[in-house]
Protein backbone atom coordinates (compact mmCIF):
# COMPACT_ATOMS: atom_id res chain seq x y z
CA UNK A 1 0.00 0.00 0.00
CA UNK A 2 1.43 3.65 -0.65
CA UNK A 3 2.92 5.57 2.43
CA UNK A 4 2.96 9.49 2.88
CA UNK A 5 5.67 11.13 1.52
CA UNK A 6 6.85 14.90 1.81
CA UNK A 7 7.31 16.26 -2.32
CA UNK A 8 9.48 18.93 -2.21
CA UNK A 9 8.66 21.79 -4.34
CA UNK A 10 12.41 22.20 -5.77
CA UNK A 11 11.21 19.19 -7.53
CA UNK A 12 7.80 19.67 -8.92
CA UNK A 13 7.34 18.76 -12.82
CA UNK A 14 4.12 19.38 -14.34
CA UNK A 15 2.49 17.17 -16.70
CA UNK A 16 0.28 19.71 -18.49
CA UNK A 17 3.42 21.57 -19.67
CA UNK A 18 4.86 18.97 -22.21
CA UNK A 19 4.76 15.46 -23.97
CA UNK A 20 3.78 12.59 -22.91
CA UNK A 21 6.18 11.48 -19.84
CA UNK A 22 5.32 7.66 -19.57
CA UNK A 23 4.62 5.72 -16.57
CA UNK A 24 3.31 8.23 -13.71
CA UNK A 25 3.68 6.45 -9.84
CA UNK A 26 0.24 7.14 -7.81
CA UNK A 27 1.24 7.54 -4.31
CA UNK A 28 -0.33 8.58 -1.12
CA UNK A 29 0.67 12.34 -0.21
CA UNK A 30 -0.07 14.00 3.41
CA UNK A 31 -1.62 17.13 2.01
CA UNK A 32 -0.81 19.02 5.29
CA UNK A 33 3.01 17.86 4.79
CA UNK A 34 3.19 19.47 0.86
CA UNK A 35 5.08 23.31 0.24
CA UNK A 36 2.86 26.14 0.47
CA UNK A 37 3.78 26.02 -3.37
CA UNK A 38 1.84 22.83 -3.45
CA UNK A 39 -0.62 22.77 -0.99
CA UNK A 40 -4.78 23.24 -1.87
CA UNK A 41 -4.67 25.90 0.68
CA UNK A 42 -2.69 27.72 -1.96
CA UNK A 43 -5.65 30.24 -4.16
CA UNK A 44 -3.40 29.05 -7.37
CA UNK A 45 -4.27 25.08 -6.23
CA UNK A 46 -7.85 25.69 -5.13
CA UNK A 47 -10.67 24.36 -6.77
CA UNK A 48 -12.22 27.61 -6.07
CA UNK A 49 -9.85 28.92 -8.32
CA UNK A 50 -12.66 28.73 -11.46
CA UNK A 51 -9.26 28.56 -13.69
CA UNK A 52 -9.26 25.03 -11.22
CA UNK A 53 -13.11 24.35 -11.41
CA UNK A 54 -14.72 21.50 -12.52
CA UNK A 55 -17.69 24.18 -14.13
CA UNK A 56 -14.91 25.48 -16.08
CA UNK A 57 -15.38 24.34 -20.06
CA UNK A 58 -11.87 23.56 -20.35
CA UNK A 59 -11.96 21.60 -17.36
CA UNK A 60 -15.34 19.78 -17.85
CA UNK A 61 -16.06 16.36 -18.75
CA UNK A 62 -18.91 17.92 -20.91
CA UNK A 63 -15.82 19.04 -22.66
CA UNK A 64 -14.86 16.13 -25.66
CA UNK A 65 -11.49 17.00 -25.27
CA UNK A 66 -11.47 15.34 -21.54
CA UNK A 67 -14.22 12.92 -22.55
CA UNK A 68 -14.07 9.25 -21.92
CA UNK A 69 -15.59 8.90 -25.18
CA UNK A 70 -13.08 10.47 -26.82
CA UNK A 71 -10.78 7.70 -28.87
CA UNK A 72 -7.96 9.72 -27.64
CA UNK A 73 -9.21 9.33 -23.94
CA UNK A 74 -10.26 5.71 -24.26
CA UNK A 75 -9.51 2.51 -22.88
CA UNK A 76 -9.41 1.20 -26.18
CA UNK A 77 -6.89 3.30 -27.27
CA UNK A 78 -3.28 0.94 -26.41
CA UNK A 79 -1.75 3.57 -25.69
CA UNK A 80 -3.76 4.27 -22.67
CA UNK A 81 -3.93 0.26 -22.03
CA UNK A 82 -1.83 -1.69 -19.34
CA UNK A 83 0.99 -2.03 -22.11
CA UNK A 84 0.87 1.54 -23.34
CA UNK A 85 2.81 4.40 -22.86
CA UNK A 86 0.79 6.71 -20.78
CA UNK A 87 0.30 4.34 -17.39
CA UNK A 88 -0.51 4.95 -14.26
CA UNK A 89 0.89 2.27 -11.87
CA UNK A 90 1.18 1.95 -7.96
CA UNK A 91 4.43 1.99 -6.16
CA UNK A 92 4.26 -2.32 -6.75
CA UNK A 93 4.23 -1.91 -10.25
CA UNK A 94 0.08 -2.60 -10.53
CA UNK A 95 -1.90 -0.65 -13.64
CA UNK A 96 -4.72 1.58 -11.90
CA UNK A 97 -5.68 3.94 -14.78
CA UNK A 98 -3.69 6.48 -17.74
CA UNK A 99 -3.60 9.95 -18.35
CA UNK A 100 -3.62 11.61 -21.25
CA UNK A 101 -3.32 15.60 -21.81
CA UNK A 102 -5.47 17.22 -23.96
CA UNK A 103 -4.89 19.76 -27.06
CA UNK A 104 -5.48 22.52 -24.52
CA UNK A 105 -3.14 21.74 -22.26
CA UNK A 106 -5.45 20.02 -19.39
CA UNK A 107 -4.70 16.45 -18.38
CA UNK A 108 -6.82 13.95 -17.63
CA UNK A 109 -6.64 10.89 -15.78
CA UNK A 110 -8.76 8.21 -15.91
CA UNK A 111 -9.22 4.65 -14.09
CA UNK A 112 -8.66 1.40 -15.18
CA UNK A 113 -12.23 1.09 -16.09
CA UNK A 114 -12.18 4.05 -18.74
CA UNK A 115 -13.84 6.72 -16.48
CA UNK A 116 -12.60 10.11 -15.96
CA UNK A 117 -11.15 9.96 -12.79
CA UNK A 118 -9.00 13.16 -12.25
CA UNK A 119 -7.63 16.62 -14.22
CA UNK A 120 -4.80 18.70 -14.20
CA UNK A 121 -5.70 22.23 -15.56
CA UNK A 122 -3.69 23.91 -18.15
CA UNK A 123 -2.21 26.56 -16.50
CA UNK A 124 -0.03 27.12 -13.93
CA UNK A 125 -0.73 24.58 -11.05
CA UNK A 126 0.58 21.61 -10.46
CA UNK A 127 -2.16 20.86 -8.17
CA UNK A 128 -4.90 17.74 -9.68
CA UNK A 129 -8.62 17.80 -8.72
CA UNK A 130 -11.13 15.30 -9.01
CA UNK A 131 -13.66 15.21 -11.52
CA UNK A 132 -17.29 15.39 -9.45
CA UNK A 133 -17.47 18.36 -7.71
CA UNK A 134 -14.93 20.72 -6.65
CA UNK A 135 -12.25 18.96 -4.69
CA UNK A 136 -8.54 18.92 -4.41
CA UNK A 137 -6.88 15.18 -5.07
CA UNK A 138 -3.41 16.00 -4.81
CA UNK A 139 -0.27 17.28 -6.82
CA UNK A 140 1.89 16.20 -10.37
CA UNK A 141 5.60 16.12 -9.03
CA UNK A 142 9.03 14.40 -9.38
CA UNK A 143 9.64 12.13 -6.77
CA UNK A 144 13.06 9.57 -6.74
CA UNK A 145 13.40 10.59 -10.26
CA UNK A 146 10.11 9.70 -11.50
CA UNK A 147 7.38 11.43 -12.25
CA UNK A 148 4.57 10.74 -9.57
CA UNK A 149 0.44 11.16 -9.15
CA UNK A 150 0.71 12.33 -5.15
CA UNK A 151 -3.32 12.11 -4.13
CA UNK A 152 -4.73 12.31 -0.85
CA UNK A 153 -5.43 9.37 0.77
CA UNK A 154 -9.43 9.88 -0.50
CA UNK A 155 -8.18 10.56 -3.88
CA UNK A 156 -5.72 7.34 -3.74
CA UNK A 157 -8.75 4.97 -3.03
CA UNK A 158 -10.84 6.60 -5.06
CA UNK A 159 -8.54 6.10 -8.14
CA UNK A 160 -8.20 2.30 -6.77
CA UNK A 161 -12.27 1.94 -6.43
CA UNK A 162 -12.52 2.61 -10.31
CA UNK A 163 -9.37 0.19 -11.09
CA UNK A 164 -11.39 -2.85 -10.15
Amino acid sequence: MGRSIIISAAVLVSVAAGPAFGDVTAIIVDPSSLSYEMAPTNYANSPSNYNNSSTNYANSSSNYGNASSNYDNSKSNYKNGKNGSRRILTEDNQYVGYYVTNDDGVTNFFGRDGQRFGYNPSGETSAVFYTKGNLWCGVIASYQNQLALGLSQKCYFLLLSQAD
